[in-house]
């Protein structure tokens, strides 16, 4: 059993047929695994594709959020507000990326992106797992 954390660019990745969809849907589609992500990631996936797509598409985004096999997290308990805090201020990333750092340290969890930029260097720098869709 595997624990996993999404970023906005996964799940984006996957809501569109992106490349690395399909390293998404093998997540999903093993009843073993346990995939979350956070509400503020949730915030960044809509205005994304809001701004690309239309409002009524990143309705539609929301809307179908609670059909995938994912938690959303809606935690703002001052660990995980300091933990993401901590991650902000000593990396380059952006406030909602910290969130997904601090969600898969709480949870012991791999985050799964294709942001090669943003995570790089944490993965480098840090004990955190990370599972690269591309």
């Amino acid at each position: 059993m595997a624990t996993y954390v999404l970023d906005a660019c996964a799940l984006i990745a996957y809501l569109m047929d992106e490349p690395g969809a399909d390293r998404i849907a093998d997540i999903f589609d093993d009843a073993q695994h346990t995939t979350f992500i956070h509400a503020i990631t949730l915030g960044e996936v809509y205005y994304d594709t809001h701004r690309f797509s239309g409002v009524e598409t990143a309705q539609q985004v929301l809307t179908d959020i609670p059909n995938l096999p994912v938690t959303v997290v809606r935690d703002l308990s001052n660990t995980l507000l300091t933990n993401a805090g901590n991650f902000k201020a000593t990396h380059r990333i952006s406030y909602a990326d910290a969130f997904v750092l601090a969600l898969a340290q709480q949870h012991g969890g791999s985050v799964v992106t294709s942001d090669h930029h943003e995570f790089d260097p944490i993965a480098e720098e840090t004990s955190l797992t990370f599972f690269w869709i591309r």
